[in-house]
């Protein structure tokens, strides 16, 4: 778990650094002056980017908090995650399998979609909210062939709860010109949630 431990550091490293390159909260409120349109496009194409990429998508769900108030904002966010869902399932999908095979061989087939059919719904709804095993999981589903239905299901139960969550947490941060409240719920609370699943993780190996 050691090595699992200095990954997430230095993410949290990366998460900081950028909010602290971004400032208070009040210093990106000169967005608002800006086509909200644009701004909230922006927002969609990092979220959506973050299948691939090392976006802090916590971060950007808490600032459209901030930017556009709870309901637009968790509407923007909840588009962000949705798109990138989709990207990455189809991207995978089409192109996983070769990938998948050069891994494990022909176990694939008999462990990843077996495994996707009958939990893929709740799988994909518990991961949502935890970093980099989010995207994981929606990778895996798109190469183990899981229908889109219920795939877009579990992306949008899960994923519901969180734009609505961490729009709260900015709105609110930006009403009391709090950036620390800011970074703390968009730092905090996938940490606890990434570092629960670790745990668990362990827990689960040890006992096998």
């Amino acid at each position: 778990m050691t090595r699992w431990v200095l990954a997430w550091l230095l993410f949290l490293a990366a998460l900081i650094a950028m909010f602290v390159l971004m400032g208070e909260v009040d210093a990106i409120r000169h967005l608002e002056g800006k086509s909200r349109a644009a701004a909230a496009v922006t927002s969609i194409a990092l979220m959506a980017s973050d299948i691939f990429l090392p976006i802090p998508s916590s971060i950007v769900m808490t600032f459209n908090g901030t930017l556009f108030s709870l309901v637009p904002g968790a509407l923007v966010s909840l588009a962000g995650l949705l798109s990138g869902a989709v990207l990455g399932y189809w991207v995978s999908r089409w192109y996983g399998k070769r990938v998948l095979r050069l891994i494990v061989g022909n176990r694939a087939d008999d462990t990843v979609k077996p495994f996707f059919d009958r939990f893929g719904v709740l799988a994909v709804i518990l991961s949502r909210p935890i970093p980099l095993i989010a995207e994981t999981i929606t990778c895996m589903a798109g190469t183990a062939d899981m229908r889109f239905g219920p795939f877009m299901l579990g992306q949008v139960l899960g994923g519901v709860p969180l734009a609505f969550g961490y729009a709260w947490a900015g709105e609110y941060a930006g009403d009391h010109h709090s950036a620390f409240l800011a970074l703390f719920v968009a730092v905090a609370v996938p940490s606890a949630l990434w570092f629960l699943w670790a745990a668990t993780r362990q827990v689960r190996q040890r006992g096998v």
